[in-house]
């Protein structure tokens, strides 16, 4: 409901499935969403009815058991492993994470009893992978297996992102709980040493794995033309939308890495897709403009090209926005970009910017396009100095200034007259990125 009544964009990839197998929840919703749009003052597409027909749908029959490795998250808490089941099977759309919430007044053999019962429930000959937090949970495999007879694998310090991880991994595959365990486990800490190398050794977020490379199904680029500032935000906003898509790795990069030889070691086909604010040279590999992740169809024609074949590259139609379409998608994405600033403040400072933009920076002709690029670079330098995590003066700072010494000057003083009534000093090393851009 709050996503109607702010008018978000909503996406179902699995809607004309819903509307076989949820006919009647879907008959029902329909004769009520008059009533319900009203109350709402807002619009309800089709497209979040499919998302409550299904919750619907599961609420009214008995859980079935499918041949497949069960999947129990158990923490510490009221509601805790609840909510984190509950977020992963409603991003799948697969009813596949149990949960067992252990209050903290519980003894330990009442919790006990209480894991055992939900395993002879949830499983179905192929074993339980266990996702839990700490103490206890986290260490009692031996003692459930001798309890139950049932196969069982515990992964501890479990989080939102390792519980839909591993529903994604489950319905997608027929292998056994010890091969799921090894690859959920291998894959998600990866992911976290990825990340802890990226903070703590200045690691590019470019780089990933090898391993996850080689097992992915399918990659996407997405590209920043000056840092990795815009690339990962446009990454976390995909990873959102595709979430149900097995072995999709997306790749945040910017135009200084060498984006050649990292494709270049990639199989034949399993690149489908670049995501940036300008084209590169590598054939056969479609490209799109970051505005293609703000609308519904840029959305569709991404699933459309992910599940093409590597000889059919589906046509590409050009989208064009109005001025305003641009700053309401750039609201309701706002939070992706300043997380530490309020929405309004953002883009209030954003639509100053791109209107001085226009008037003294800009080259001619640039398209609406062009500006929602340099927007997001605008938001995402806001959230750095708010955050205080600018980067230094990069070593090719100094020949750009010289080499565009006058737009320098202006860029300086729109900056300085947009930022510092917020209380920013705008660095010399987010001017030396901006000019990259314009």
């Amino acid at each position: 409901m709050n996503r109607c009544a702010n008018e978000e964009i909503v996406y179902n990839p699995n809607l004309e499935n819903i509307k076989k197998d949820c006919y009647l929840e879907m008959e029902f919703l329909k004769k009520i969403q008059p009533s319900v749009a009203q109350i709402l003052n807002a619009p309800i597409p089709e497209d979040e009815l499919g998302f409550w027909a299904m919750f619907l749908k599961q609420k009214s029959l008995p859980q079935t058991k499918t041949a497949r490795v069960g999947l129990i998250v158990a923490t510490h808490g009221t509601n805790t492993a609840s909510s984190m089941a509950t977020l992963a099977n409603e991003l799948i759309h697969e009813y596949c994470a149990y949960s067992l919430d252990v209050p903290a007044y519980q003894t330990k053999e009442d919790m006990f009893l209480d894991l055992q019962q939900l395993m002879r429930k949830v499983d179905n000959g192929r074993g339980i992978l266990l996702l839990a937090d700490m103490g206890t949970l986290a260490n009692c495999e031996d003692r459930l297996m001798s309890a139950t007879g049932i196969e069982c694998k515990i992964i501890p310090n479990v989080s939102s992102t390792l519980v839909l991880e591993a529903v994604k991994t489950i319905v997608s595959t027929n292998e056994p709980l010890e091969a799921v365990y090894s690859r959920i486990y291998y894959d998600y800490y990866q992911a976290i040493s990825t990340s802890f190398k990226r903070h703590f050794f200045n690691e590019k977020p470019g780089i990933i794995e090898e391993s996850l490379v080689e097992n992915s199904r399918a990659i996407i680029i997405t590209l920043c033309s000056t840092g990795y500032g815009g690339a990962t935000k446009i990454k976390e906003i995909l990873e959102q939308a595709f979430a149900d898509y097995p072995g999709l790795q997306i790749v945040a990069m910017s135009v200084r890495d060498d984006i050649n030889s990292f494709v270049q070691h990639l199989a034949k086909g399993k690149l489908k897709l670049i995501i940036g604010s300008f084209s590169l040279d590598i054939p056969g590999v479609s490209q799109m403009g970051v505005d293609t992740v703000f609308h519904k169809e840029g959305l569709i024609k991404i699933r459309k090209l992910l599940d093409s074949s590597p000889d059919h590259i589906p046509d590409e139609e050009p989208v064009f926005f109005e001025e305003e379409e641009i700053f309401k998608l750039l609201t309701k994405e706002c939070r992706n970009f300043t997380p530490s600033i309020p929405t309004e403040t953002a883009i209030t400072a954003c639509r100053k910017f791109c209107h001085k933009a226009k008037d003294l920076l800009s080259p001619a002709g640039a398209t609406d396009s062009y500006y929602l690029n340099l927007s997001i670079h605008f938001l995402c330098m806001l959230e750095r100095l708010e955050t205080s995590h600018t980067d230094e003066t990069p070593e090719w700072g100094d020949s750009i200034i010289r080499r565009n010494h006058n737009l320098y000057l202006k860029l300086k003083e729109v900056l300085r007259e947009l930022c510092e009534p917020l209380g920013y000093q705008v660095p010399k090393s987010e001017l030396c990125y901006f000019l990259q851009i314009l």
